[in-house]
Protein backbone atom coordinates (compact mmCIF):
# COMPACT_ATOMS: atom_id res chain seq x y z
CA UNK A 1 0.00 0.00 0.00
CA UNK A 2 2.83 2.10 0.58
CA UNK A 3 3.88 1.94 -2.58
CA UNK A 4 0.76 2.21 -3.99
CA UNK A 5 0.80 5.03 -6.75
CA UNK A 6 -2.41 6.99 -5.89
CA UNK A 7 -4.81 6.70 -2.47
CA UNK A 8 -7.41 4.76 -5.01
CA UNK A 9 -5.18 2.42 -5.95
CA UNK A 10 -4.01 1.79 -2.21
CA UNK A 11 -7.73 1.18 -1.27
CA UNK A 12 -8.03 -1.28 -4.39
CA UNK A 13 -4.73 -3.13 -2.35
CA UNK A 14 -6.95 -3.06 0.77
CA UNK A 15 -10.16 -4.28 -1.23
CA UNK A 16 -8.27 -7.09 -2.23
CA UNK A 17 -6.64 -8.21 0.71
CA UNK A 18 -10.12 -7.65 2.65
CA UNK A 19 -11.43 -10.28 -0.45
CA UNK A 20 -8.84 -12.91 -0.08
CA UNK A 21 -8.28 -12.55 3.80
CA UNK A 22 -11.10 -11.37 5.26
CA UNK A 23 -12.16 -8.12 7.20
CA UNK A 24 -10.07 -9.65 10.57
CA UNK A 25 -7.50 -11.38 9.11
CA UNK A 26 -6.83 -7.61 6.99
CA UNK A 27 -7.12 -5.70 10.33
CA UNK A 28 -4.83 -7.46 12.59
CA UNK A 29 -2.25 -7.56 9.65
CA UNK A 30 -2.12 -4.16 8.96
CA UNK A 31 -2.60 -3.25 12.87
CA UNK A 32 1.10 -4.02 12.78
CA UNK A 33 1.77 -1.87 9.91
CA UNK A 34 2.64 1.47 9.06
CA UNK A 35 -1.49 1.99 8.19
CA UNK A 36 -1.39 2.07 12.47
CA UNK A 37 1.70 3.53 13.56
CA UNK A 38 2.43 6.65 11.35
CA UNK A 39 1.69 9.86 13.25
CA UNK A 40 -1.70 11.95 10.96
CA UNK A 41 1.27 14.28 9.88
CA UNK A 42 3.44 12.27 8.55
CA UNK A 43 0.83 9.95 6.51
CA UNK A 44 1.26 9.96 2.59
CA UNK A 45 -2.26 9.92 1.05
CA UNK A 46 -2.12 6.54 0.15
CA UNK A 47 -1.98 5.52 3.99
CA UNK A 48 -4.33 8.05 4.98
CA UNK A 49 -6.94 6.51 2.78
CA UNK A 50 -5.92 3.37 3.61
CA UNK A 51 -6.52 4.35 7.15
CA UNK A 52 -9.64 5.77 6.66
CA UNK A 53 -11.53 3.30 4.67
CA UNK A 54 -10.36 0.54 7.28
CA UNK A 55 -11.92 2.56 9.98
CA UNK A 56 -14.84 2.72 7.89
CA UNK A 57 -15.00 -1.03 7.27
CA UNK A 58 -14.98 -1.70 10.98
CA UNK A 59 -17.88 0.68 11.80
CA UNK A 60 -19.64 -0.78 9.50
CA UNK A 61 -18.70 -4.49 10.41
CA UNK A 62 -19.58 -3.12 14.24
CA UNK A 63 -22.75 -2.22 13.16
CA UNK A 64 -23.57 -5.46 10.93
CA UNK A 65 -23.15 -6.99 14.37
CA UNK A 66 -25.45 -5.03 16.34
CA UNK A 67 -28.35 -4.80 13.91
CA UNK A 68 -28.66 -8.69 12.38
CA UNK A 69 -30.17 -10.74 14.74
CA UNK A 70 -27.97 -13.66 15.62
CA UNK A 71 -25.09 -12.32 13.66
CA UNK A 72 -21.71 -13.72 14.05
CA UNK A 73 -20.02 -13.64 17.44
CA UNK A 74 -17.49 -11.69 18.44
CA UNK A 75 -17.64 -8.41 15.52
CA UNK A 76 -18.03 -5.86 17.66
CA UNK A 77 -16.02 -7.03 19.99
CA UNK A 78 -12.89 -7.19 18.03
CA UNK A 79 -13.28 -3.94 15.80
CA UNK A 80 -14.57 -1.01 18.44
CA UNK A 81 -10.98 -0.98 19.24
CA UNK A 82 -9.77 -0.13 15.40
CA UNK A 83 -12.26 2.56 14.69
CA UNK A 84 -10.97 5.82 15.52
CA UNK A 85 -12.56 8.13 18.08
CA UNK A 86 -14.80 9.85 15.77
CA UNK A 87 -16.18 6.21 13.89
CA UNK A 88 -16.11 5.28 17.93
CA UNK A 89 -18.69 8.20 18.40
CA UNK A 90 -20.74 7.33 15.48
CA UNK A 91 -20.52 3.99 16.73
CA UNK A 92 -21.80 5.20 20.40
CA UNK A 93 -24.88 7.51 18.26
CA UNK A 94 -26.11 4.17 16.43
CA UNK A 95 -26.42 1.96 19.42
CA UNK A 96 -28.17 5.24 21.51
CA UNK A 97 -30.28 5.49 18.76
CA UNK A 98 -31.28 1.76 18.89
CA UNK A 99 -32.28 1.45 22.42
CA UNK A 100 -34.04 4.98 21.85
CA UNK A 101 -36.08 2.96 19.40
CA UNK A 102 -37.21 0.11 21.48
CA UNK A 103 -34.18 -2.28 21.20
CA UNK A 104 -33.31 -3.61 24.12
CA UNK A 105 -29.56 -3.39 26.17
CA UNK A 106 -29.38 -6.87 26.94
CA UNK A 107 -29.30 -7.88 22.83
CA UNK A 108 -26.90 -5.15 22.95
CA UNK A 109 -24.84 -6.48 25.81
CA UNK A 110 -24.85 -9.79 24.44
CA UNK A 111 -22.11 -8.74 21.39
CA UNK A 112 -19.81 -8.09 24.65
CA UNK A 113 -20.16 -11.47 25.54
CA UNK A 114 -16.79 -13.32 24.14
CA UNK A 115 -16.76 -17.38 22.84
CA UNK A 116 -13.33 -19.04 23.36
CA UNK A 117 -12.44 -22.58 22.13
CA UNK A 118 -11.20 -24.92 24.64
CA UNK A 119 -8.83 -27.42 23.40
CA UNK A 120 -8.57 -29.69 26.60
CA UNK A 121 -10.91 -30.38 29.26
CA UNK A 122 -10.85 -32.04 32.87
CA UNK A 123 -12.26 -34.88 31.23
CA UNK A 124 -9.72 -35.01 28.07
CA UNK A 125 -9.51 -33.21 24.32
CA UNK A 126 -12.33 -31.10 23.83
CA UNK A 127 -15.21 -32.32 21.53
CA UNK A 128 -17.59 -29.28 20.66
CA UNK A 129 -15.05 -26.98 21.90
CA UNK A 130 -16.66 -23.61 21.70
CA UNK A 131 -17.06 -22.40 24.85
CA UNK A 132 -19.11 -19.36 26.58
CA UNK A 133 -16.71 -16.79 27.99
CA UNK A 134 -16.72 -13.65 30.02
CA UNK A 135 -18.89 -10.34 29.30
CA UNK A 136 -16.74 -7.77 28.28
CA UNK A 137 -17.91 -4.94 31.06
CA UNK A 138 -14.95 -2.57 30.25
CA UNK A 139 -15.66 -2.49 26.31
CA UNK A 140 -19.59 -2.77 26.65
CA UNK A 141 -19.18 0.84 28.63
CA UNK A 142 -17.02 2.15 26.06
CA UNK A 143 -20.10 2.03 23.92
CA UNK A 144 -23.35 1.62 26.08
CA UNK A 145 -22.43 4.36 29.22
CA UNK A 146 -23.75 2.70 32.67
CA UNK A 147 -26.12 5.92 32.87
CA UNK A 148 -27.74 4.20 29.15
CA UNK A 149 -28.24 1.20 30.04
CA UNK A 150 -28.00 0.60 33.96
CA UNK A 151 -32.21 2.12 34.26
CA UNK A 152 -33.05 -0.24 31.17
CA UNK A 153 -31.91 -3.39 33.29
CA UNK A 154 -34.69 -5.50 34.40
CA UNK A 155 -34.32 -9.14 36.17
CA UNK A 156 -35.93 -11.60 34.67
CA UNK A 157 -36.65 -15.22 36.21
CA UNK A 158 -34.28 -17.34 33.89
CA UNK A 159 -31.56 -15.30 35.23
CA UNK A 160 -31.43 -17.38 38.35
CA UNK A 161 -30.25 -20.10 36.38
CA UNK A 162 -27.04 -21.38 36.23
CA UNK A 163 -25.34 -20.39 32.59
CA UNK A 164 -24.44 -23.23 30.43
CA UNK A 165 -21.00 -22.61 29.41
CA UNK A 166 -21.29 -24.82 26.21
CA UNK A 167 -24.23 -23.13 24.88
CA UNK A 168 -23.13 -20.36 22.99
CA UNK A 169 -26.48 -19.76 21.62
CA UNK A 170 -27.46 -15.75 21.59
CA UNK A 171 -30.03 -16.27 23.42
CA UNK A 172 -27.47 -18.33 26.05
CA UNK A 173 -25.41 -14.98 25.50
CA UNK A 174 -27.95 -12.61 26.10
CA UNK A 175 -28.48 -14.40 29.63
CA UNK A 176 -25.05 -13.94 30.61
CA UNK A 177 -24.39 -10.41 29.83
CA UNK A 178 -28.02 -9.33 31.79
CA UNK A 179 -26.67 -11.61 34.47
CA UNK A 180 -23.58 -9.64 35.02
CA UNK A 181 -24.97 -6.22 34.38
CA UNK A 182 -27.49 -6.84 36.64
CA UNK A 183 -25.14 -8.18 38.99
CA UNK A 184 -22.94 -4.92 38.48
CA UNK A 185 -26.03 -2.99 38.99
CA UNK A 186 -26.88 -4.01 42.59
CA UNK A 187 -23.27 -3.17 43.59
CA UNK A 188 -22.73 -0.38 45.00
CA UNK A 189 -21.13 2.32 43.43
Amino acid sequence: MELAATAESARAVLKTLVNEWGLQVTIRTLSTSVVFHTPPQKMSEQIRAVGEDMHRRCLDACIADLTTVDSETGSVLFYWSYLGEDRLNKLRSKVKEMIDGGQEVDRIAARFVSIYTAVYTESGPAEDSRQLGEFNLGEFEMIVPRQLWEPLIVERPEDHEEIEESDVSFGNRIRQARQTLIKVKSEPS
